[in-house]
């Protein structure tokens, strides 16, 4: 059988490959001891949070600046303000004037004004002021909220400077809005303060509501003991629930003489509530008739409705009488029709006697006499509890109609209280007020006091577009995937970064990203050649499956044989199979025979490649995977080691394959894999986990880079020196090699048809 890839031969020119610039496709940071802690770059870490996303961010931000401009500008509005100046003339005796000193005239001058200005925004001033013509001709409603405004625009000062001044202002989005509450408060506080009657009047209106309150005070005490009274034989004073016990009781007893009644019937005796009924004997009742009576027949009868519907709407879905779910339910359904005929015939023989008593708690009598005197007694006892009833309804309606008075009475008493209050100040007041004058702004205000619309604007421009770049950079904190190369560069403490792959179309057409591909993978294999001394075994792996680790290892060994090594390749990978399934080799037997039989040179097939070889995968190694062993991985590894210049191992992932922990333990060196998307919680814990096997792991490669990323990098920049190298295969050598390339990855595609050159 061949099991030689179909690969052209290559020219041994290949081994001659020209030497490249140092560095490329690696980013090693110099390794110093004791080195200081470099310092953070903000910009560059605002940078990271948001590269690849500025388009979305600028795009956010533009709608964000332009809405929070918008909503910054029209939902403020322009204040106007609306002015008046009192000036306060006190009034002080002279028998007093003269008692005084000048601190303490002072002194009694500040507080009158200062209680004046108090009176100014008093609830009743403000009130008085929103009923008054000039203020409703706004069409403004009288809530709760409009009030608050009115006494929130309302401002009343002091000045320090001015002793007897009061300055009032009153703001207002409407100019006539702002004139109109300014000119109704100044009105109100006119009309309820300042002219007010003389002390005498005012002593006398005192004493006609002292009245008012002492007598109000009366008749509510006298009403409260007319409740209590009136309670007292109920022993509560909510004999709404009394009443409701009665009408329960009632009812039962109802009951209880009709369940009697049809006891009386089915003995054949005549119906008491029809005198000109005769006894016609006992009869058997239809179930449909005891279940009008009788609660056990009643949930029989339910049950078996319930069958029926469901039989119904089985039905309706489309089953039949033959399915499962019909048989069963038309089971039950008979069931309850049994169980209903036996209770029917059962009920009729004893009679209809069920459980006992609903208001007695005693069972129905047997004989016709003790069911008519336990109806007697019923009836009676239902008459007194109606009487009851009747009372009661009776002493409800006269204490709601008590306590309805007093709630009217008690408002009655809150008001003459609250007038009782207002009198008394204002009598302290004139006491002290001689002359009030009102200095008033005239005209409505043309312009406003003051406008925040631009100032929010521009705050709002700046928070709108501030906040989606915040936002787009917080998700970018979050995003604990790897992106970009540097992000495996600045992992932290660990292996370094070996190099980076480009993520690659499969109809690559352009030579220079073909060849900066290339020269990636020719740089790693020369870095590994200079640095591994005497490392000859090298595990390729990585933390999950599907970060590009067969690719790398078919690449690499492409240039290891390009270089003049004689390569060997192992399909360690027994449940994927990618490296077999790329080289088109599936042996019926491969690695699971070489690892039992402890000799794998049986196995082992050359490619068309010079100096490349193949340790496959069986088809059905998978099934050896549970029996491997730490001893059969050692023998195979030892027994090629000599036999050749590097070996090359494609395992499992190694967080997901048992045989991954085996080969990575006993290679030289192992290699890690990252793929762009990968989580880093991830790539941490494979290498936890390569660490407890002490695995030696020797860097990681970076795979599936971005275009902007790759072009960034060190590869890049050391391919403008051999831009001249670079020339795109002829038409015939496509033709003649396309076809054997077609299935294998874009990067080890770009490999193969470079060293061929």
């Amino acid at each position: 059988m061949n099991h030689e890839v179909n690969i052209s031969q290559l020219p041994s020119a290949a081994s001659a490959f020209p030497a490249l610039p140092p560095g490329i496709g690696f980013d090693l940071p110099p390794q110093q001891s004791g080195a200081p802690e470099p310092q953070v770059d903000v910009f560059r870490s605002v940078h990271r949070l948001l590269r690849g996303r500025y388009l979305l961010a600028t795009a956010l931000a533009a709608v964000g600046a332009l809405a929070g401009a918008a909503g910054g500008y029209f939902t403020q509005k322009p204040m106007y303000k609306s002015g008046t100046t009192v000036q306060i003339r006190t009034y002080i005796p002279p028998v007093m004037k003269a008692d005084l000193d000048t601190t303490m005239r002072i002194s009694q001058i500040n507080s009158i004004v200062q209680s004046q200005a108090a009176l100014i925004q008093s609830d009743r001033v403000i009130a008085h002021a929103m009923e008054s013509e000039t203020w409703r001709a706004i069409g403004r409603p009288r809530t709760p909220e409009v009030e608050q405004g009115f006494r929130d625009s309302l401002k009343v000062i002091v000045p320090r400077d001015l002793q007897d001044m009061i300055i009032v202002t009153f703001y207002d989005s409407d100019p006539r809005a702002a004139k109109a509450g300014m000119d109704s408060a100044i009105s109100a506080y006119d009309e309820l303060v300042v002219k007010t009657q003389d002390a005498d009047i005012t002593n006398q209106k005192t004493s006609i509501l002292v009245g008012q309150q002492r007598q109000l005070r009366t008749d509510i005490k006298e009403l409260e003991d007319a409740i209590a009274k009136e309670t007292t034989p109920y022993g509560t004073t909510d004999v709404g629930k009394y009443q409701e016990k009665k009408l329960d009781q009632i009812l039962a007893a109802e009951e209880e003489i009709a369940r009697l009644d049809f006891r009386l019937a089915l003995l054949g005796e005549p119906d008491p509530s029809n005198p000109t009924s005769k006894g016609e004997g006992r009869h058997a009742l239809t179930p449909y008739e005891i279940a009008q009576h009788d609660p056990d027949m009643q949930e029989l009868w339910k049950q078996r409705h319930d069958l029926d519907s469901a039989i119904e709407k089985l039905k309706a879905r489309g089953a039949t009488d033959e399915n499962r779910e019909v048989k069963s339910t038309r089971r039950q359904y008979e069931a309850i029709e049994k169980k209903i005929k036996d209770y029917a015939e059962e009920w009729n023989k004893d009679g209809g006697v069920s459980k006992g008593s609903l208001v007695t708690g005693s069972t129905v009598p047997a004989t016709p006499e003790a069911i008519k005197a336990q109806v007697a007694r019923l009836k009676a006892q239902r008459a007194s509890w109606l009487a009851e009833a009747i009372e009661i309804k009776a002493v409800k309606e006269s204490v709601e109609t008590k306590r309805n008075s007093i709630t009217s009475k008690r408002k009655d008493l809150d008001g003459v209280e609250e007038r009782l209050t207002t009198s008394a100040t204002e009598y302290k007041m004139q006491m002290g007020i001689g002359n009030v004058i009102f200095l008033k702004d005239e005209g409505i205000p043309t312009a406003p006091a003051y406008d925040k619309r631009k100032r929010t604007a521009a705050l709002g421009f700046v928070l709108g577009g501030v906040i989606p770049f915040a936002l787009i950079a917080l998700v970018g904190l979050l995003d604990r995937r790897f992106r970009y190369s540097d992000q495996a560069r600045d992992r932290g403490v660990g292996p370094a970064l070996l190099g980076i792959l480009p993520e690659l179309p499969r109809d690559l057409h352009d030579p220079e990203e073909a060849a900066a591909a290339a020269h990636c993978v020719h740089q790693m294999r020369t870095m590994l050649q200079i640095s591994g001394g005497t490392r000859k075994v090298y595990s390729i792996t990585s933390a999950t499956s599907g970060d590009g680790k067969t690719s790398l290892t078919l690449s690499l060994g492409l240039s290891f044989a390009a270089s003049g090594s004689k390569t060997l390749l192992v399909d360690f990978d027994l449940v994927g199979q990618g490296l077999s399934s790329k080289l088109k080799i599936r042996p019926e037997h491969g690695m699971a025979d070489s690892l039992e039989s402890g000799d794998p040179g049986e196995s082992i097939v050359a490619t068309k490649v010079d100096r490349l070889f193949l340790l496959p995968a069986g088809r059905h190694d998978e099934e050896f995977v549970s029996r491997l062993s730490q001893g059969m991985v050692h023998q195979m590894i030892d027994s090629v080691r000599a036999d050749f210049d590097v070996v090359i191992i494609d395992t499992g992932p190694v967080l997901g394959s048992l045989e991954a922990n085996f080969v990575t333990s006993q290679a030289d060196g192992v290699v890690l894999v990252v793929g762009r998307g990968q989580h880093r919680s991830l790539v941490q814990r494979a290498l936890e986990q390569l660490t407890s096997l002490g695995a030696r792991v020797i860097g990681l490669v970076f795979n599936r880079a971005i275009s902007t990323d790759f072009s960034s990098s060190t590869a890049s920049k050391s391919m403008r020196s051999v831009r001249s190298m670079v020339h795109q295969a002829s038409p015939a050598q496509a033709a003649k090699v396309n076809e054997s390339l077609l299935e294998l990855d874009p990067v080890s595609r770009t490999v193969a048809l470079d060293i061929r050159r």
